[in-house]
């Protein structure tokens, strides 16, 4: 069944280099004419993720369109898919194992619980590729390690020089001992630490740039997959000036804070009062959206009391759009 799913996807790549659904016909004056239906790239991008499922529902249930020769484009498009499954082992499959409801009284038409056997019987089976439980000591190292890496990516819409990236943040961090960085895939790396102790200093004295584009660290979590990690946070520490001295209290203090984002941590100043020239918070900002203004009611009488936002450590953003 393994051979059935990987000559399907081969045929399928092959097929790729084609138009999907194109037929040779004939202008008024005799030439010949290329004539392309749909390229249906929506699709061919399903089948770049190894998703059959979506793919084989967007090739075969898609609503009618317009018609090309006298024929619903929908069904040239099930049809010319249907002609390169004819030569396939999935085809082998479905007739050995007796899948349900792949046989259709219309035979241009596959409905999605026809699909959705298709791509079961498709599916490695345990048999062919066991599931096998990673042994406790082996896990335990992994989550040792994991425990002293960061993973890091800069938010540029450029490729930045990987080369003068790992050559000059060790300098900017500083630490205690070497931090080992590897590329990951375009402009995220991976951060390993020695000690626990550089790897919270490199997380508090953050937010870090490079090359004016601000750069997102994350602590792994789980199993630490990559392509499941979201590069939108980044933790600021925010002075909010013009503060009404009604305003400086703790309580006060973590209501303002959350009127910018989600509060990670309060400065409350030497004298724990919170009292002092401005209130500083830790907070934690979504990279793709504007930063916030501070506009505050503070007597509840309809009067406006606006307060001064100044994020340190903020390297550039766009004054027009307020993003970062």
């Amino acid at each position: 069944m393994f051979h059935a799913r990987a000559a399907l996807w081969g045929q399928l790549r092959r097929a790729r280099t084609k138009s999907f659904c194109t037929r040779t016909t004939k202008s008024n004056n005799g030439d010949k004419i290329e004539s392309n239906v749909s390229s249906y790239n929506e699709a061919y991008k399903q089948l770049d993720k190894l998703d059959f499922m979506t793919a084989a529902k967007m090739l075969f249930t898609q609503p009618p369109k317009k018609k090309q020769f006298g024929v619903p484009e929908h069904n040239l498009c099930r049809n010319h898919a249907m002609f390169y499954q004819q030569g396939l082992h999935c085809m082998a499959v479905l007739l050995k194992h007796g899948v349900p409801g792949w046989r259709s009284r219309d035979p241009d038409i596959m409905n999605a619980d026809a699909i959705a056997n298709l791509c079961v019987a498709l599916s490695l089976k345990e048999k062919e590729g066991p599931l096998k439980p990673l042994q406790i000591a082996l896990k335990d190292d992994g989550e040792k390690w994991l425990a002293l890496r960061l993973v890091g990516k800069v938010m540029s819409d450029k490729m930045i020089n990987r080369v003068a990236f790992i050559a000059t943040i060790p300098k900017i961090w500083r630490t205690m001992e070497d931090v080992e960085i590897e590329v990951i895939d375009g402009n995220v790396f991976s951060f390993t630490f020695k000690n626990e102790k550089d790897l919270y200093q490199v997380l508090q004295g953050g937010p870090w740039s490079f090359n004016k584009s601000i750069m997102v660290l994350l602590e792994p979590q789980g199993k630490g997959a990559i392509h499941e990690m979201s590069f939108s946070e980044v933790a600021f520490w925010v002075q909010i000036h013009y503060v009404p001295l009604l305003c400086m209290t703790k309580d006060i203090d973590v209501f303002l804070g959350r009127m910018i984002s989600k509060v990670q941590e309060i400065d409350s100043g030497p004298s724990d009062d919170c009292v002092g020239k401005y209130i500083k918070v830790r907070v934690v900002i979504n990279v793709n959206q504007p930063l916030r203004l501070l506009c505050v009611d503070v007597l509840r009488d309809g009067t406006e009391s606006t307060m001064l936002l100044r994020y340190e450590r903020l390297s550039e953003h766009s004054y027009r759009c307020g993003r970062i």
